[in-house]
């Protein structure tokens, strides 16, 4: 808004020294037709210009002047918010492709440590089925799995008659 009144007193400013460059204008023109009656000795000519009529020449110059400075003015402020406007969405812009490229960054870092672990798992954990045929060694490692389950369930129904006999669970 400061813009836009900064911009129609400028305006009536030009309007005003447009006005005085007529008035300027006029004199100097009346100069010259009073130098040609002179010089023509003809003394009773009429002026060129009214000159009870040249404040009004000069408001209407100056309004003139203050009203194409609104206009001015209101197209300036309109420039220069389209302008910050723009800066304002190319920064956000900029600031939104710098927080995807990182989210990017961190699911392509989870991803390498998720694909690391797979990998790790899968070299680290023995087949029980495999391209031979080793059915004693399986069979072994299967019987020790279930033994170590039962001794597990064993002791766990032994705490349990214990705690049935003491009167906690019924």
């Amino acid at each position: 808004m400061g813009k836009i009144i900064l911009n129609t007193l400028k305006g009536a400013g030009c309007g005003a020294l447009a006005a005085i460059g007529l008035v300027i204008l006029g004199a100097c023109a009346e100069i010259f037709n009073i130098g040609y009656a002179i010089l023509s000795c003809d003394c009773d000519r009429e002026m060129l210009f009214e000159w009870s009529k040249v404040w009004i020449l000069v408001v209407i110059c100056i309004a003139g002047g203050a009203i194409i400075g609104l206009f001015y003015g209101i197209f300036k402020a309109k420039q220069e918010d389209n302008i910050k406007r723009k800066k304002k969405n190319t920064e956000n812009k900029e600031i939104e492709l710098k927080q995807r490229t990182k989210y990017a960054e961190e699911l392509k870092q989870e991803a390498k440590k998720a694909y690391e672990i797979c990998s790790r798992n899968r070299t680290n954990d023995k087949r029980l089925n495999s391209i031979k045929y080793k059915t004693s060694e399986q069979m072994a490692e299967i019987m020790n799995e279930l033994t170590k389950v039962t001794e597990q369930q064993g002791r766990m129904n032994a705490m349990a008659e214990e705690l049935r006999k003491d009167g906690r669970i019924q």
